[in-house]
């Protein structure tokens, strides 16, 4: 027997494995040697089974079990096991042997119990047992002196006495850096892999630990955690990857693996991310265990390929649970008036202290993938209620309703329901059409059916309109088979075996006005001819800058008043704007304006309370997101309640938004002259409003231009009561001072509805102002401003854009927003053609029509490649025609943005968004052009180009069509050109021509603008 170190802490004792055999399995032990195990009825220390070990040749033969990771290094346990002999078999020794082997050392064998054993009772073997060196083996065997005799074993029990030093071994964490040299507790994941601790490469110290030889995608550096990793707590993980030398980039991520009796799943921790030879890549995320477990194991792997890798300083961190709030308002509470409020859920939010939040602030749930088909029917006719019947018992156990979701996707949906007996892909024969209509029905009456009495609404369909084709219906492998005959189908089947179930289509952005129509259109359709289509749901994926909330409020109108439910499904809020942008510690000012923005659109929410039949969130903290994985691997906060389960700005901006912390907003105002008489003119048009969110008094928004000595103002006020005394309040603090008092540069300046520059508008009016400056207007210069809106009408409800909450404007300059100026927006001109150009990489002579502009704003690099530019349009197309200079053209990347390159932006609408709306396009055009395209509804389709190398460079030339809009003289679309020039195989130097930022692929606020002009 091992001696046991001395206890580290006084702790209640802990039982951390436990087999008794009563399920008629194993149990994780394992036969070694020869030796055969089964569970049997023949004999039991308590209970009816026990597991009895037969077929020995060797002393050493008998049951195994690995406990590496049950047993931790300097923890002290007590093990017992129960033995007795076979009838008529020999009496005989009988040992417990911990066979150890240290992490580069050689194995040793450590007796912990031993025992004299007959037929004629049970023996107790009972031994303390302690390590203290990193081991990458542990496995407890029973042996006997007798090489032959078979034995019963039952009721072992391994049972923590002292805990080692820092607390129990699942709140220690690891921290692996291989700093001495061993793999410290790393092994190959399936065998085939060499894992070497080598001092070629280290993100920290000297060491590193390198991956080679793998041979599946799977393969790589595992790590087992099991024991260290206890049920409902939390941990998070960082570590660092880098590829070897030599290696060309690859995606890599980061998985566990969990087994219950042999059965494994895998979850993905750390999504994709593409990892090179050049740098260290971090991947963090956390992990809640939510079920029982005999097997847990971490480990890297590869998205495809199997490249070699290196792996640094990992860290494995218990997170200790902080209590939830009690003493704050229930959100089930503060919505009761108005809507039943739920969050999305699965088996993490069902454990500890993140089920107390879900219970304490929710009042119905969605499982988030549990109800999926690849979840309930992974193989056909075999369903799996497991993971369902959890969740659905946790809302029934807690008073809570269920939403069930979905029951028809095209994701998530497993290959066989598309193939043929044969697993070929179905064709949409009438054979074909047939089967998948089948598996439809007997896939929707096992699992509807199932919960019929416990769920009140379904999402039948879901995500069934793509709004860029040109019928509006996405060409799913459900469409493709069947058209239009899988959703009657699905809601037909569904209303029969859950009648009582009110039965949703669901999508996400149908705040976009092509996807709402042809959405309200579907539903129209289907509902004439009778399908049970009850409820419309509206996911509301949005972030903290976009959609505007009007559009949403928008959505929910369109549906209002047709016979229909409305539910938002899915909400939350990205911090993100767009796709690329990643933080290490989000911005404290985003985590405020989030704050803000789920303001103004539970503002929205409440105010069409009579349309919605519930809100649900996805998700109940910002521990659990999707978003986390999703477009990217990154750390996002979308959701109420933060990654300790603490309420945020989130919460308190749909509780009580007087307890929002200051907003400084922040606007870019471009130069400009306008002439000041009350109306608009094409400077102003150039740019969308500013919309000031409001739930109640006049919608409003405004716009501002600047020269050396004015701020030039137009707003526009939605009031139809037409008083005089109404009035929009311009506040400006000149040198940006942010005072709780007034300072001599700080005015405030009253644009009354009766006053000068004023015109009435349909349904409110117009204000138009020049404001002097103090000191002059230069670019970059920033200046504090405030605007402010009050209806006499409705003396209660003044709107103001940055203090929305106090109104305080008159005397304090420290909640007013900045501005920050700007040169003016880019204004280029493009005139009709009168015949279209041949697009042939030729210069047509109708180009001598076009005027010329230039791509000489440098956004990565100096003395690159670029471009003069001509424009033409004609009732259907824009015409770009672009000479590009570049002494030394290449094309020797794969990539095409690390091409010698063109890319062309345009938006047909001008929305000046922050990040792309659907009809927004990017064509690139290489100088052997290859073509690629990006944005909404740009497609290959949409672009035709040529090209041609010329003396100096090459020439591009390019048809877009322009097919949602109707283009005329005088129509403003959103433009930029950007030049890219490569250098042996890498983007050195880019030009624009008007936007500044570097981000035109995923921002179109600062692009320039193209008007169209008649020849």
């Amino acid at each position: 027997m091992v001696a046991a170190t001395p206890m580290a802490q006084a702790v209640d004792p802990v039982v951390v494995m436990a087999s008794d055999f009563e399920d008629g399995t194993s149990q994780g032990w394992f036969g070694r040697g020869s030796a055969v195990l089964a569970a049997t009825l023949d004999a039991a220390h308590t209970g009816t089974q026990s597991m009895r070990a037969t077929g020995r040749t060797a002393t050493w033969n008998g049951p195994g079990r690995n406990v590496l990771g049950i047993v931790q290094k300097s923890a002290t346990y007590v093990i017992e096991a129960y033995v007795r002999m076979v009838a008529a078999q020999p009496s005989a020794a009988i040992h417990m042997t911990m066979q150890r082997t240290p992490e580069g050392g050689s194995t040793a064998f450590e007796r912990v119990s031993s025992a004299a054993v007959t037929d004629a009772g049970w023996v107790l073997l009972r031994g303390e047992y302690s390590y203290q060196v990193d081991s990458t083996e542990l496995q407890l065997y029973l042996e006997s002196d007798n090489a032959t005799v078979a034995f019963y074993t039952d009721d072992v029990k391994i049972t923590m006495i002292a805990p080692a030093p820092g607390g129990p071994p699942d709140e220690t964490g690891i921290v692996t850096g291989f700093e001495g040299g061993t793999r410290q507790g790393w092994s190959p994941r399936i065998g085939s892999e060499t894992l070497t601790v080598t001092e070629a490469d280290a993100h920290s110290g000297r060491f590193s630990l390198l991956t080679t030889t793998r041979t599946q995608t799977y393969a790589g550096p595992a790590l087992n955690v099991f024991g260290r990793i206890g049920k409902g707590k939390v941990y998070t993980f960082s570590l660092w990857l880098k590829l070897a030398p030599g290696q060309a980039p690859a995606q890599l991520r980061f998985s566990i693996e969990r087994r219950l009796a042999g059965t494994p799943n895998y979850v993905t921790l750390v999504g994709n991310k593409t990892v090179t030879a050049d740098a260290w890549v971090q991947f963090t995320g956390q992990y809640t265990l939510a079920y029982d477990v005999d097997f847990l194991s971490v480990y890297a792997e590869s998205n495809s390929g199997t490249p070699s890798f290196y792996l640094d300083d990992f860290e494995m961190v218990f997170v200790p649970p902080i209590p939830i709030q009690r003493d704050i308002p229930r959100l089930r509470d503060v919505f009761a008036a108005d809507f039943p409020i739920g969050t999305a859920v699965d088996r993490t939010d069902t454990v500890g202290v993140p089920a107390e939040l879900a219970v304490q602030h929710f009042g119905q749930i969605t499982p988030g993938n549990a109800m999926k088909w690849d979840a309930t029917e992974p193989a056909a006719g075999q369903f799996t209620f497991a993971e369902a019947d959890a969740l659905v018992s946790f809302a029934t156990a807690n008073g809570m309703r269920v939403h069930g979701h979905t029951l028809v996707w095209h994701n998530q949906t497993p290959a066989w329901v598309f193939q043929d007996a044969a697993g070929q892909p179905l064709t949409n024969s009438p054979e074909h059409k047939a089967l998948l209509l089948q598996r439809l029905e007997s896939h929707i009456r096992a699992v509807a059916g199932r919960y019929a009495a416990q769920i009140y609404a379904w999402d039948v369909a879901n995500e069934v309109i793509d709004e860029y084709q040109p019928d509006g219906l996405r060409r799913s492998r459900w469409f493709e088979v069947t058209g239009l005959d899988y959703l009657r189908t699905a809601f037909r089947v569904a209303h029969e075996v859950a009648p009582n179930a009110v039965l949703y289509i669901n999508d996400y952005n149908t705040h976009l006005p092509r996807k709402r129509e042809f959405l309200f259109s579907l539903v129209q359709q289907l509902r004439a001819e009778g399908v049970p289509v009850q409820g419309v749901g509206h996911q509301t994926h949005i972030n903290v800058e976009r959609p505007p909330v009007a559009q949403v409020e928008q959505s929910i109108l369109r549906f209002a008043n047709i016979g229909l439910q409305q539910e938002i499904t899915e909400l939350d809020m990205s911090v993100y704007g767009n796709a690329v942008d990643s933080y290490a510690t989000v911005p404290p000012e985003i985590i405020t304006a989030q704050g803000y923005r789920y303001r103004d659109l539970f503002d929205v929410l409440r105010r069409n309370k009579q349309h919605l039949s519930a809100v649900t969130m996805w998700g109940s903290s910002d521990a659990n997101t999707w978003l986390k994985n999703f477009p990217i691997p990154r750390l996002d906060l979308p959701l109420f309640f933060d990654e300790q389960l603490q309420a945020k700005p989130a919460y308190w901006g749909v509780v009580d938004p007087s307890r929002l912390p200051l907003l400084t907003r922040t606007l870019t105002v471009p130069a400009g002259k306008p002439q000041i008489d009350g109306k608009t003119e094409l400077q102003w048009d150039q740019l969308p409003m500013t919309r000031i969110e409001s739930a109640t008094g006049p919608a409003t928004g405004f716009q501002l231009r600047w020269d050396s000595r004015f701020l030039y103002v137009l707003a526009q006020v939605s009031d139809d009561t037409r008083d005089k005394a109404d009035s929009v309040e311009i506040f400006v603090d000149d040198n940006n001072g942010k005072t709780p008092t007034y300072q001599g540069d700080d005015t405030r300046h009253v644009l009354r509805r009766g006053g000068k520059d004023v015109r009435e508008i349909l349904g409110g009016y117009q204000v138009e102002a020049a404001i002097a400056l103090r000191s002059p207007g230069t670019t970059s210069r920033r200046i504090g401003l405030d605007v402010r809106v009050k209806d006499t009408a409705r003396p209660a409800e003044t709107v103001s854009w940055n203090d929305s909450e106090l109104h305080g404007q008159d005397t304090d300059t420290s909640r007013w927003g900045t501005v920050t100026l700007i040169p003016a927006v880019g204004q280029a001109d493009a005139p009709e053609a009168t015949t279209a150009p041949i697009v042939d990489g030729v210069a047509d002579p109708i180009w001598a029509q076009a005027r010329q502009i230039t791509t000489a704003i440098p956004v990565i690099g100096s003395g690159g490649a670029t471009a003069t530019a001509k424009l033409l349009w004609d009732n259907g197309y824009l015409y770009v025609l672009v000479n590009v200079t570049d002494a030394v053209l290449d094309q020797s990347s794969a990539n095409l943005y690390e091409q010698d390159s063109v890319e062309i932006f345009v938006d047909p609408d001008n929305g000046k968004t922050t990040g792309f709306d659907d009809d927004d396009g990017q064509y690139r055009i290489s100088f052997s052009n290859r073509q690629s395209v990006g944005g909404g509804f740009a497609a290959a389709d949409n672009l035709t180009s040529a090209t041609a190398v010329v003396p100096g460079g090459y020439l591009v030339e390019a048809r877009i069509q322009l097919d949602t809009i109707r283009p005329h003289e005088d129509s403003l679309l959103g433009l930029e050109l950007q030049v890219n020039d490569a250098t042996g195989g890498r983007r050195t130097a880019a030009t624009t021509w008007h936007d500044p930022t570097g981000v035109s692929y995923v921002n179109t606020s600062r692009w320039g603008v193209l008007q169209l002009t008649k020849h």
